[in-house]
């Protein structure tokens, strides 16, 4: 009997651990599954790093480029406004010399006008 009990003991364990045995074999294989998932992922994660890091350094190469290119720019810009104010002076130099070539016009106006009457004055004499 007491045969029968620890036979029926070893049976129960047996079935017992064909049990988690058969559960542990089941979530091995979905740990695996999980496994090439990841795996997968990983892969994926890897390449688009790697993308981006390619793009990065674009772009930090086009900001470079940029930086370049506002600081012509600048040094453009920086000339035109020196040409601009030399326009101005130039223009403001111009324009005096009209004004006085305006004044010097009216005066030998003057002077034809007050030649003409001395003329007429003369004539009449």
């Amino acid at each position: 009997k007491e045969t029968d009990t620890r036979v029926s003991d070893l049976q129960n364990q047996l079935e017992e651990t064909s049990s988690i045995s058969a559960a542990l074999k089941c979530q091995l294989k979905d740990l695996g599954q999980q496994l090439v998932v990841l795996s997968g992922e990983r892969d994926r994660s890897v390449k688009e790093n790697g993308k981006l890091k390619s793009d990065n350094q674009r772009m930090g190469k086009e900001q470079e480029m940029l930086i370049d290119k506002v600081e012509e720019l600048k040094s453009t810009r920086d000339t035109l406004e020196q040409d601009v104010e030399q326009q101005v002076a130039e223009y403001q130099d111009m324009m005096k010399c009209c004004a006085n070539l305006q004044q010097q016009n009216q005066d030998c106006i003057k002077d034809l006008e007050k030649a003409t009457v001395e003329l007429e004055r003369q004539k009449t004499i």
